[in-house]
């Protein structure tokens, strides 16, 4: 005797919501990241704001700024297999906590 496969009735609404809601979390964290990257020049580059030395040329400003701008991204590379390891061999929720 065969067994037939289960097909499993997600209703298009119910689908439709899912994706939705994906996106939205999507959405709302790349909103989250890109906010505070409008603040970043004006902290290196305008002289009342900077926290940087006066001594620091442009150039240096800039490599600085693009170093902090990438730091973030680059954590996650780094850091997303790591985690991803750790939640399949853990579980996922006791990693959220």
């Amino acid at each position: 005797m065969r067994l037939k496969p289960r097909k499993f009735s997600i209703d298009v609404k119910q689908k439709k919501f899912q994706v939705f809601l994906i996106f939205l979390i999507l959405f709302l964290g790349y909103v989250g990241f890109s906010m505070v990257l409008p603040m970043f020049p004006v902290l290196f580059f305008s002289p009342e704001y900077s926290f940087l030395p006066p001594a620091y040329g442009a150039m240096h400003r800039s490599i600085l700024l693009g170093i902090l701008i990438a730091m973030f991204p680059l954590g996650q590379f780094i850091g997303s297999p790591f985690t991803g390891f750790l939640s399949d061999a853990f579980g996922r929720r006791i990693m959220v906590r």
